[in-house]
């Protein structure tokens, strides 16, 4: 390409190309023939990227976090520490329960949208939310690096 090669590699860097059916390339007023180029497919940097398999695409996953997001991860990791808890007590996976919460206000305000969310998977038939500092049947455990206290009782509603 001699003096053109500068103009070439500018261009091609600034994704001013073209490529034609016939397998060339033409960049910079320059035509190239296959083997005379190689495309290659770049992911953006400090981005979750990857190529597809065909080398046609790139994918890139925008893992921002805001704070709805935040807040139901929340949710479901308060799940998961309930049915744990729900397991411990020795409740069948269909018993209903009564939950009561002690839960840090920032928390319990980032939690609020979800909670009919947390209520139904984890078979509540009632949601309270009181200081169990004092009390014995409390189980501590931590969400989000904030430490919760629940405490859960199996509920007599539906029985006979």
């Amino acid at each position: 390409l001699g003096p053109a090669t500068q103009a070439v590699m500018a261009a091609a860097r600034a994704g001013e190309w073209t490529r034609r059916n016939d397998g060339t390339v033409t960049v910079a007023g320059q035509t190239l023939a296959e083997g005379q180029y190689e495309l290659v497919l770049e992911t953006p940097e400090a981005r979750p990227s990857a190529a597809l398999r065909t080398a046609d695409l790139v994918v890139t996953l925008d893992v921002a976090l805001d704070d709805g997001l935040r807040a139901e991860g929340a949710a479901r990791h308060l799940v998961r520490v309930l049915q744990q808890g729900r397991r411990d007590c020795g409740l069948h996976v269909t018993d209903r329960i009564e939950l009561t919460l002690d839960l840090p206000a920032e928390l319990a305000a980032a939690l609020g949208p979800h909670a009919r969310y947390v209520a139904d998977q984890v078979l509540a038939t009632e949601v309270r939310h009181t200081d169990l500092r004092d009390c014995g049947d409390a189980v501590t455990a931590s969400i989000d690096g904030q430490e919760i206290r629940f405490a859960i009782s199996r509920s007599g509603a539906g029985e006979t």
